[in-house]
């Protein structure tokens, strides 16, 4: 949680999947860019997908 406090805002978001998209983000502390999983609340099944 401390590492999501030094963030600055999302750049962009670079990808987007079934569990979730990924952001682009800058480190305040070090201007490091770093990519963030932000996760989906739920889970969606696909097509193609095996059932539980």
């Amino acid at each position: 949680l401390s590492l999501l406090r030094s963030l600055k805002s999302n750049i962009c978001f670079i990808g987007e999947g079934a569990f979730g998209k990924v952001a682009k983000c800058q480190v305040n502390s070090t201007s490091e860019l770093v990519a963030v999983k932000i996760m989906k609340d739920t889970f969606t099944p696909m097509s193609g997908d095996h059932p539980q």
